[in-house]
């Protein structure tokens, strides 16, 4: 937060998996909360969850 202390993100970007997008949520309303300028809209949100781990292990498709 201390770096966003003097310049807005205009984006938020989550790589990884619930706790990394739940931390990502969090910052985007701790700037929403401690920002004077309230009529400035929270920035844009992008999460990129990981791919889930039973896809990985699985054996492709064959007929």
């Amino acid at each position: 937060m201390k770096r966003m202390d003097n310049s807005y993100p205009d984006l938020v970007i989550a790589l990884g998996g619930g706790s990394v997008i739940d931390a990502a949520k969090a910052v985007i309303f701790a700037l929403a909360q401690t920002r004077p300028d309230a009529h400035r809209e929270p920035p844009c949100f992008v999460a990129i969850p990981p791919p889930a781990a039973p896809a990985l292990r699985s054996p492709p498709f064959q007929w």
